[in-house]
């Protein structure tokens, strides 16, 4: 015969992953688990500590969130969700953002480092031309 404790946690993990708590607030963690199983939170620390298969499951669905499968959310519950989900990945998108930029900054300092540098070099060479002249300029007009 199953263990009825097992299947209870499996399916409450289920429900959790659906979104379709019934019985706590839809937020997977291991007390609202143990509400949906109608369990003990004792219990269910002790299957996921001997349950390798239902504690790499709990373990996903809190990494990845829930699992809703429709085009438009049908409860207010699913809905937060899924403005959760999308906040998470536009402040990963944004940290992303700011890394390229501070990137962008630093190749551009760079860049006017090295164009400063080279516009140093120009004058000096600007500057022993034009003393050059002075002196070709001055030596013809003795010669004259």
């Amino acid at each position: 015969m199953p263990d009825r404790n097992y299947q209870a946690i499996v399916d409450a993990l289920d429900i959790l992953a659906r979104g379709a708590s019934t019985k706590t607030n839809g937020k997977i963690t291991s007390v609202n688990l143990a509400k949906e199983a109608c369990v003990s939170r004792a219990t269910v620390y002790r299957y996921l500590h001997e349950h390798a298969d239902l504690n790499d499951a709990y373990g996903a669905i809190r990494k990845n969130g829930l699992s809703c499968a429709g085009d438009a959310p049908v409860t207010l519950l699913e809905a937060y969700q899924l403005q959760g989900l999308e906040v998470r990945s536009l402040r990963v998108a944004l940290n992303q953002c700011k890394k390229d930029a501070a990137e962008t900054n630093k190749m551009k300092a760079h860049q006017i480092q090295l164009l400063w540098l080279e516009n140093e070099r120009l004058q000096s060479e600007v500057s022993r031309l034009q003393s050059l002249i002075k002196n070709n300029i001055t030596a013809l007009k003795k010669t004259q």
